[in-house]
């Protein structure tokens, strides 16, 4: 088990370290300053290793096919929760085009990132043959 869920890390860390770039346009600002490298660097870090502590807890649910379903569903509640209090505190702040989810006003963008990077990190270990 701590070999696949080096390989979730890593997966979840180039995945991540991928959406941070890709999406970091569509933010103003954090903590009031620009976006750099080492920004997104430590962010897909911090993801990285959400993702990892979602997926080890995915191992207490007997069938393997909810694990993924549980990756997906945590990740994308923890993204929104994130995101809220982030915007709340100015932690950081959108473009005017950054698509938003309704009612709730969180960019669709972040909302999906930690489900979607570690569903895809869990779904590519097993491929990999890591019988999770």
């Amino acid at each position: 088990m701590t070999r696949q869920l080096l390989f979730i890390f890593l997966g979840g860390f180039l995945l991540n370290l991928l959406w941070e770039n890709l999406h970091a346009p569509l933010y103003v600002h954090y903590q009031g300053g620009a976006i750099t490298e080492y920004i997104l660097l430590r962010a897909a870090l911090f993801d990285a290793l959400v993702i990892t502590i979602f997926v080890a807890l995915s191992f207490l649910i007997s069938r393997q096919e909810w694990r993924q379903w549980f990756v997906l569903a945590a990740g994308i509640l923890f993204a929104v929760v994130l995101e809220l209090f982030a915007l709340e505190t100015g932690r950081w702040e959108y473009i005017a085009f950054m698509p938003l989810l309704p009612i709730i006003n969180v960019g669709l963008s972040p909302a999906l990132q930690l489900g979607f990077t570690g569903w895809l990190a869990l779904v590519f270990v097993k491929k990999l043959g890591g019988k999770n």
